[in-house]
């Protein structure tokens, strides 16, 4: 049974200095909901399961709400009932060439790695230093998987449309831009192939953002893409 006592401590002592350490140590009194969401999908000795469980189980703690009604560990149980679907998708079959099922699975390994080490996803660049897969290789693999959504613009108000000049221009901005930049051009565009092109709220609480922060960056990273896309066309 779960602790209610000590998941509040550890809640509260995270409160006060929210550090990857603390946060680890609250997920740590979540086991028994994990432990309880691995049997029902019969994943309690799959590693990789297991950490993608605590990954979830960390962000159900970054994203709880006290004040909601709800205990922590009720709202950890909701969050992990993605596990489920997860484990379909890794199990289920899918004929690629043995070279991508072999760098796919290192990929798979590498983001978990990641994910472990520092309690949060990577992004496609630190994915590609941490797991030595160039980042043109992770798109290929990603889109072997998976149907690459179309790029889309980054601003709410922008038109959306893509020249041909797109692509360069993303790669260059996504280059030269903070880790919070490249999630967000990742969440919007679908950018690497890890994310579908998520809805500003999603991405806002995902990256713990307020709405009026990811439309400034927004606004920002789509004015750069364009300057960028007006230098490339007049020097073409």
């Amino acid at each position: 049974m779960p602790d209610y006592s000590e998941i509040k401590k550890k809640y509260d002592e995270w409160l006060e200095d929210p550090t990857p350490d603390r946060l680890n140590s609250v997920v740590d009194t979540l086991q028994p909901s994990i432990d309880h969401s691995l049997r029902s999908i019969n994943s309690s000795d799959d590693r990789l399961m297991r950490t993608r469980a605590r990954t979830l189980a960390a962000k159900a703690v970054t994203t709880y709400d006290p004040n909601a009604g709800a205990q922590l560990t009720t709202w950890t149980s909701n969050q992990l009932m993605p596990l489920r679907r997860i484990r379909r998708e890794v199990q289920q079959p899918i004929r690629v060439p043995e070279r991508t099922q072999l760098d796919a699975y290192t990929l798979m390994k590498s983001e978990f790695e990641f994910i472990e080490k520092h309690n949060r996803e990577p992004d496609i660049e630190e994915l590609a230093d941490f797991s030595k897969i160039p980042r043109k290789r992770i798109e290929k693999i990603r889109k072997q998987y998976r149907r690459m959504p179309a790029q889309e613009a980054l601003g709410d108000s922008i038109v959306q449309t893509e020249t041909d000049y797109t692509s360069e221009a993303l790669d260059y901005i996504y280059n030269d831009s903070d880790q919070i930049d490249r999630k967000i051009i990742e969440m919007k565009t679908g950018y690497g192939g890890k994310y579908d092109p998520m809805e500003p709220k999603d991405i806002a609480l995902k990256l713990g953002l307020t709405p009026s922060q990811l439309s400034r960056r927004s606004a920002k990273l789509t004015l750069q893409i364009q300057e960028v896309e007006d230098a490339l066309t007049k020097t073409s």
